[in-house]
């Protein structure tokens, strides 16, 4: 198999992650976090100044996997443009990751609750950390 068939490869796994991670965040949306509709009007502003910003992260995410997974460096700088689409999309990760967290401590819901979403945004972090360690070894410019 050659490079650019893994890279193909890798393209859907990281398309397939983040579109869980989208799916967790539109069904959370959807379902109020499992508030109950009392607990829902106590925090609604809260969530509404959240949410945008849980979108926004997740847009974030999305646009620089896509940079990234666009370049295939043929020189150092195309490297570093690449490696640093990789950085912004490991530090939305980290965003979506805490801003999760600070919504359910906040608004009273065991973090335990939303686990799966919660690995699946680990998931994509690790495969960019992957990511990025292999091409640190397969790149030497």
């Amino acid at each position: 198999m050659t490079n650019e068939g893994k890279r193909n490869l890798s393209r859907v796994e990281f398309d397939n992650t983040y579109f869980a991670i989208d799916d967790d965040i539109e069904c959370l949306i959807s379902t109020n976090f499992g508030l109950d509709s009392e607990k829902i009007n106590q925090y609604r502003g809260y969530l509404d100044r959240k949410i945008p910003l849980l979108e926004r992260l997740v847009q974030t995410l999305y646009i620089h996997l896509k940079m990234a997974n666009g370049l295939y460096p043929t020189n150092k700088e195309q490297l570093e443009e690449r490696q640093m689409h990789q950085k912004y999309a490991a530090g939305a990760c980290f965003g979506i990751v805490t801003l999760y967290e600070r919504i359910f401590h906040y608004i009273g819901v065991s973090r335990d609750k939303h686990i799966d979403e919660i690995k699946h945004v680990q998931k994509e972090l690790n495969s960019i950390k992957a990511w990025r360690e292999s091409d640190r070894k397969r790149f030497k410019f």
